[in-house]
């Protein structure tokens, strides 16, 4: 019985999935194979490629979630959710057909904002996908990595993320960053303790592509509500964004007297993780 094999090949922050089975013979009929990556910033999106062999002319994916079948070449397929998902190809020529399936694991995925006094783990709403893809984009870029915690409001927010306050001259911290982002409003995602919102220049103004603020009042603030985008939540670590908030600072301008700088990875668990690991039941 021939075995099939399956590679793994870590690239980045991402992972391909190679599944292949042996070559034949030329003339023959086609032996299917793929491989897969999924998408560093959209993590229900996947690309697959094909692998097969034996000069296969048509292909039918099925991507294992009842979605139409794609007979692309190489397709791109979006999922509506995480999951594993049995996904088949049919690869065919003039000898005949060739089908090849296996499972592909798709994540949700949490940031972890690290830093001197601990971690914590925001999840980020799908309500908001421009702002999702905004917050996953500068994690990816590294665009967070090294910028300080600039205003800390006790009792209020923590704000930080500007890419100008990563230097030792923290003069220009807070006025970084394009406002390119549109304000949203949904009522179901208030400030309430916990609530990640984009930093703006006004009300209803647009949200400002790096910076952002996470509520530390634990009653919540919602006169920020309808005023300020809320486009995530901090799930576990709410102690240390306390630690931070209370630090020495400048009473002038709520600026810690000694720079607290974060790092941002992004973690790719499934929706059982996730309450497991932080309380938080993915909807």
């Amino acid at each position: 019985m021939n075995k099939s094999t399956i590679l793994f090949i870590l690239i980045g922050g991402s992972i391909i999935f190679s599944c292949t089975k042996p070559k034949t013979n030329p003339g023959s009929k086609p032996i299917g194979s793929f491989t897969y990556l999924t998408d560093s910033v959209n993590g229900y999106q996947a690309a697959f490629k094909n692998a097969s062999t034996g000069n296969p002319t048509s292909y039918s994916w099925n991507f294992g979630d009842a979605s139409a079948a794609d007979t692309a070449k190489n397709p791109t397929h979006t999922y509506a959710t995480s999951g594993t998902y049995h996904v088949v190809l049919t690869a065919t020529n003039k000898a005949g057909s060739d089908t090849f399936g296996t499972n592909i694991s798709i994540f949700e995925q949490v940031v972890d904002i690290h830093t001197k006094f601990g971690d914590m783990y925001l999840w980020l709403y799908n309500e908001l996908p421009i702002y999702k893809a905004n917050y996953l984009t500068n994690v990816v870029t590294n665009l967070y990595d090294s910028t300080t915690f600039h205003r800390c409001v006790p009792n209020f927010v923590i704000q930080g993320g500007d890419s100008l306050s990563k230097g030792v001259n923290q003069s220009q911290a807070g006025s970084g960053g394009p406002d390119n982002l549109p304000f949203t409003y949904i009522k179901t995602l208030t400030h309430i303790y916990g609530a990640v919102g984009a930093a703006s220049q006004a009300a209803k103004g647009p949200g400002n592509n790096w910076q952002f603020y996470i509520v530390t009042n634990k009653s919540g603030d919602h006169s920020l509500d309808d005023n300020y985008t809320v486009f995530g939540y901090i799930m576990s670590g709410m102690n240390v964004a306390i630690t931070i908030q209370n630090q020495p600072q400048n009473a002038s301008n709520n600026m810690p007297d000694v720079p607290i700088r974060m790092s941002c990875t992004i973690l790719n668990e499934t929706k059982a993780q996730i309450l497991t690991n932080y309380g938080y039941t993915v909807k």
